[in-house]
């Protein structure tokens, strides 16, 4: 498997994320890298933690997903479970 698909489409282009447009930055992102310090120093209740906690997961290995494969050249790109939690901005 090489950085183009078979068809000749580059990988990051392909079939699988041409229509995924994220932004550079999403709530995870910023729990994930600030979350720590945030908590050490503001009094959260036991369910925004859990929230928090959940949103730091989100679209990660920890909450397990699957391989999607294009039909086309084989191409692998994983694609990670949402935590599905009603705060979250991705859900």
């Amino acid at each position: 498997m090489g950085s183009h698909c078979s068809v000749g489409v580059p990988a990051s282009e392909g079939p699988l994320t041409a229509s995924v447009h994220r932004p550079a930055w999403e709530v995870a992102d910023v729990f994930r890298l600030f979350g720590e310090d945030y908590r050490a120093t503001h009094g959260l209740s036991t369910d925004q933690l859990k929230v928090m906690r959940l949103i730091e997961q989100c679209r990660t290995a920890a909450l397990g997903g699957h391989l999607d494969r294009c039909d086309v050249c084989g191409y692998e790109l994983p694609s990670y479970n949402s935590c599905r939690n009603r705060h979250c901005p991705v859900r």
